[in-house]
């Protein structure tokens, strides 16, 4: 009997909010208790705990994705609760998860606020793996709708509504930010671009911005050229590789595709379409003024983001968008070159968001 009652004292401990009791990796959660306390002692400002990432079960619940997922909220230094901030929202690269933020994006972030360099800002980390945990070879959201769940309807209605209901939120689009890494880099400009009405500005790191990339060859890892040019109209053969690693190691398409959506080729092509930031230019009929849109790359990318980022850049000025664009040569698809490209962010963004204000 004794027993029974520990195993209840331990589900009350670790189930965290009610109508959010699925279970949780527990012994992760509990190797990692401490980490949260000791990064906030370094930080300037905090960051709030919405996760089971720590010993306690803290999650949302989201209704578009029927499951608890996590979540991490950056307050800047100085937070008054009653005052509204600008906001920013962190989604995070292919093999990583929202813990990927608390080394990267957070404490860079905390230091430019804390020196003046950076206007305060609440920075919400959001967790778009499909299990709930970061694995080698994991299956990608892409935090779009597809066959795996709804993760757009997921960022922009379930974990929107919970910031702005617990967070506050400056209601002003303008001071509103989709920001991401690699596949969060690429959401983030999906769904500005989708909901411009309520962001104004995207901003990806080496991010996916022309799915149907290839040169006029039929290469899909081949240098852009204007002139040379095609949107790819077959991913029947899924044998072939969309990367790279260490210039020998294929990563064919199939690993990310087939997940999301049907193997048949004009579902695909319909899917992938509508996905496609390079086509939701024309699509969504993007105007000057409509959005600010960043993105930072480097010219060895073992994704070939390069060409993709620069195809898309192409077709904004040819529509007379503005687009800030960063290369660094040499620069890779890794977390290096991720987190050099954050004092760039914070420098553009910096230029662009006001000061937090009374209601």
């Amino acid at each position: 009997m004794r027993y029974c009652w520990l195993w209840l004292a331990l589900v009350l401990l670790f189930a965290g909010p009610a109508g959010c009791t699925q279970a949780f990796f527990f012994s992760q959660s509990l190797f990692r208790r401490g980490e949260l306390e000791r990064l906030n002692r370094r930080l300037e400002g905090q960051i709030v705990d919405h996760t089971a990432n720590h010993g306690v079960n803290r999650r949302f619940y989201s209704e578009a994705l029927q499951s608890c997922r996590d979540l991490y909220v950056y307050l800047p230094p100085g937070y008054n609760a009653s005052r509204q901030y600008p906001v920013m929202f962190w989604m995070h690269a292919f093999t990583s998860d929202e813990c990927d933020f608390l080394k990267t994006v957070a404490p860079q972030f905390d230091a430019a606020i804390a020196k003046g360099c950076m206007k305060p800002l609440i920075i919400v980390s959001i967790d778009g793996t499909v299990d709930g945990r970061c694995q080698p070879i994991p299956k990608a959201s892409f935090f779009s709708n597809s066959q795996l769940g709804r993760y757009e309807d997921y960022v922009m209605d379930d974990v929107w509504q919970f910031i702005h209901r617990r967070y506050p939120i400056d209601p002003d689009r303008n001071q509103h930010v989709l920001a991401g890494a690699s596949m969060g880099g690429g959401a983030a400009f999906r769904m500005g671009m989708r909901n411009r009405d309520r962001v104004g500005h995207v901003m990806g790191i080496y991010p996916p911005l022309n799915l149907r990339y290839k040169d006029c060859r039929g290469g899909l890892l081949g240098n852009f050229n204007p002139n040379c040019m095609e949107l790819r109209d077959d991913f029947s053969r899924q044998h072939l590789p969309v990367a790279r690693y260490f210039g020998f190691i294929p990563i064919p398409i199939k690993i990310l595709l087939n997940p999301l959506v049907s193997r048949q080729n004009s579902l695909a092509i319909d899917y992938v379409s509508s996905e496609n930031p390079y086509e939701l230019l024309d699509t969504l009929d993007i105007k000057p003024n409509d959005l600010g849109m960043f993105a930072a790359y480097g010219t060895l990318d073992q994704f070939n983001m390069d060409a993709q980022v620069e195809s898309f850049a192409y077709r904004a000025r040819q529509r007379g968008l503005e687009m800030t664009v960063i290369k660094q040569k040499g620069g890779r698809h890794d977390g290096r070159a991720a987190i050099s490209f954050v004092p760039d962010m914070i420098a553009w963004l910096n230029q662009r968001l006001t000061d937090s204000k009374s209601p």
